[in-house]
């Protein structure tokens, strides 16, 4: 039994009275205020995301050892971070492509379920706060949110066939996204998409090669691009359209 979570160290993420489910993810971290698109196809953890209703909220926890497969809480790190699931995209070979935000550090305490996923108690670790300033106060106004980025970028990849995101980096409106592509021209055509969307500017390609697997053609693709949301005033939307069925999925970490 953990010791009684101090209720004084919660933000307004409130997680003293109830446990939270709590997915494990291998050679992965998720920082705060950062989003991450995550390959989830053990069948607890997809079991753990097919379970959410309204309250998309969950916690991401590193595996001490990433060979396990079916990691127990002695195997996970004592330190995750509370994260919000924005987006599940299910791939053919019935694992899942999510979506996550991370909102802040938080310490696992008392587990409360270890099957079909585990659930656990947890506790916010504070944030050194910066000291106020007018500068600060207009970057968090002017910042756009992780929900508009997310939406921007998954909307582009869902219209392109055969490409699909393995990381993204975010370093102010400055984004690096590594992928993986059926073809060369697949690159081509999301380097397009990205373009003709409205959200991104000054999009390059930095680096792209041919895997080594001798069964299956893929390639990889690192792209760097500036993330400009249309201005307050305009109406411009990212659009929408169904996603394509894949021929093969991505690196798999929960």
């Amino acid at each position: 039994m953990s010791d009684p979570i101090n209720a004084t160290e919660l933000t307004s993420y409130d997680t003293s009275e109830r446990s939270l489910p709590i997915l494990p993810v291998r050679d992965t971290v998720l920082f705060p205020h950062a989003v991450l698109p995550l390959t989830v196809g053990r069948e607890s953890s997809v079991q753990l995301i097919n379970s959410l209703g309204e309250d998309k909220t969950i916690v991401v926890v590193a595996q001490r050892e990433a060979r396990v497969d079916t990691p127990q809480p002695t195997d996970l790190y004592a330190i995750g971070t509370l994260a919000v699931v924005h987006k599940v995209v299910k791939m053919p070979n019935q694992s899942l492509f999510v979506f996550a935000e991370g909102l802040e550090r938080v310490r696992l305490g008392e587990f409360t379920q270890l099957a079909p996923f585990m659930r656990a108690k947890v506790s916010t670790i504070p944030e050194a706060t910066p000291p106020d300033s007018s500068e600060i106060e207009a970057l968090q106004r002017n910042r756009s949110g992780g929900q508009e980025l997310l939406d921007a970028v998954a909307n582009t990849v869902s219209r392109t066939e055969t490409v699909w995101l393995n990381s993204l980096a975010r370093k102010g409106n400055q984004l690096t996204l590594t992928g993986t592509a059926g073809s060369i021209n697949a690159v081509a055509e999301y380097i397009t998409q990205l373009r003709r969307s409205g959200y991104f500017q000054t999009v390059e390609i930095k680096e792209t090669h041919q895997n080594d697997n001798p069964d299956v053609q893929l390639f990889e693709f690192t792209v760097t691009a500036d993330f400009a949301p249309p201005a307050a005033n305009q109406t411009a939307t990212p659009p929408t359209a169904p996603t394509p069925a894949p021929t093969a999925a991505p690196k798999r970490v929960g």
